[in-house]
């Protein structure tokens, strides 16, 4: 699979320029057999970051060596982003002028992130469904990051005013409920006692 790497807070937690660069230029996606003689000696599987131009419209033998990374886990993916950005995206030839234009007057290019969003970027990779691969190499998607997270779902159920989704939580409730709580409490279900139950 392959999927950008936006979610819906990014502006709320980075610069505008991360925020372009996770939308815009960049996508996470799986190693196939194709990639696996090509830079960074990828596993089938592995998740990599790279430009998302260079993927559209260049064969993977005509890519150049910089328009790529795989992370070692979730916590580096921030930096594989970084690294992207410094050594390809600025002169990627196949980012449209104009695009490229903008992302370089944007706030925020080129500096480094103020404030601790290293666990944002963590969290949303998470969200996104990925993984630090259980055999230790690099990371991997644990679910399709084309369907719905919880957190989409959850999201969904308020602009809809749709059911919560849980039997103890009614829609007419559902704004005295925090979403971490009605995540939690989607995971009860109704069971019947037996008298074998009794102690």
């Amino acid at each position: 699979g392959r999927t950008r790497l936006t979610r819906g807070d990014d502006l709320h937690w980075l610069s505008e320029a991360d925020g372009f660069i996770r939308q815009e230029l960049t996508e996470v996606f799986t190693a196939q057999e194709e990639d696996l003689d090509l830079f960074g000696h990828p596993e089938i599987g592995q998740v990599g970051v790279r430009c998302f131009y260079c993927a559209e419209n260049k064969s993977p033998d005509d890519r150049s060596r910089g328009h790529i990374y795989y992370p070692s886990s979730v916590g580096c993916i921030q930096q594989a982003v970084s690294d992207l950005q410094r050594r390809h995206l600025g002169m990627c030839s196949e980012i449209p002028e104009g695009m490229r234009e903008s992302f370089r007057s944007m706030k925020g290019y080129g500096a480094k992130p103020k404030g601790d969003t290293t666990q944002y970027w963590i969290d949303a990779a998470k969200e996104l469904g990925l993984h630090d691969s259980h055999e230790g190499q690099g990371i991997s998607f644990f679910r399709n990051p084309l369907d719905k997270s919880p957190v989409d779902e959850i999201d969904a159920e308020k602009n809809d005013d749709a059911p919560t989704g849980s039997i103890l939580v009614p829609t007419e409730d559902r704004q005295k409920c925090t979403d971490q709580m009605l995540l939690l409490m989607k995971q009860f279900e109704p069971c019947q006692f037996r008298s074998s139950d009794r102690k």
